[in-house]
């Protein structure tokens, strides 16, 4: 037995029909007949989780010779691509109906959602394509915490507390506090010299600012890799 249907602005895949783009905003392709049970759907949804190839769709910013695939797609020009190998850490595939399903993932960076929804389709024998696509997360970063755009603009001057200051970004990379002559070495595009640190990636700061991104070479000596705008002297 089918589901109780969910509202049609949660469908987010429809078999049954190919587009030229893999999601509703294309043309039609092909349409075939849907004959497929929820099981079904949830047992090949099964096949894709762990790493997977995927062919990275021709309406795509994927570039070959410096131009976007998409552009040559508008052309009606079809380009040669390699496939890739893409990680699924989780995938949840909720049939909806006899033609529709809702699905959730969570994936590597480079993953074609547009294209793993046409992929279960073609592999249940009917084709398919997405009819909504939304990310709700990239990394810690999650959708439930975000501002909408028209909120920032109505705060105005006080926009600046909605947002995340722009080293959270990273904070990840471990954090180097500089005194003030090593941050002036590095502001002024010289490196500086740092002991008794290891060598690799840091988060710069200067008097608890944070000025950018350096790099700690093996010889002691630290040279920037990304300043933040502002914060040079002159």
């Amino acid at each position: 037995r089918w589901p109780r249907c969910m509202p049609p602005r949660r469908h987010s895949g429809r078999l049954g029909i190919t587009t030229t783009t893999g999601d509703a905003e294309g043309e039609v392709l092909e349409t075939r007949p849907v004959a497929v049970t929820p099981a079904q759907i949830c047992a090949i949804a099964e096949r894709f989780h762990g790493e997977i190839e995927q062919l990275p769709p021709m309406y795509s910013a994927l570039k070959h010779a410096g131009k976007p695939l998409y552009a040559y797609a508008r052309e009606g020009i079809d380009i040669e691509r390699k496939r890739r190998r893409v990680m699924i850490h989780a995938l949840t595939c909720t049939p909806i109906d006899a033609e529709h399903f809702a699905l959730s993932v969570r994936c590597s960076k480079g993953t074609y959602v547009r294209t793993l929804g046409e992929d279960i389709g073609h592999a249940l024998g009917c084709g398919g394509h997405l009819t909504a696509l939304r990310r709700t997360a990239i990394g810690r970063f999650r959708i439930e915490d975000a501002v909408p755009l028209d909120a920032v603009e109505a705060a105005g001057l006080g926009a600046r507390a909605l947002l995340l200051p722009v080293d959270s970004l990273i904070d990840d990379v471990p954090v180097l506090a500089l005194s003030d002559e090593q941050a002036g070495a590095i502001l002024h595009g010289q490196c500086a010299a740092v002991a008794g640190q290891p060598p690799g990636a840091y988060r710069l700061y200067q008097s608890a600012q944070f000025i950018g991104l350096g790099e700690l070479l093996p010889d002691g000596l630290l040279r920037s890799r990304r300043l933040c705008a502002g914060t040079q002297d002159g």
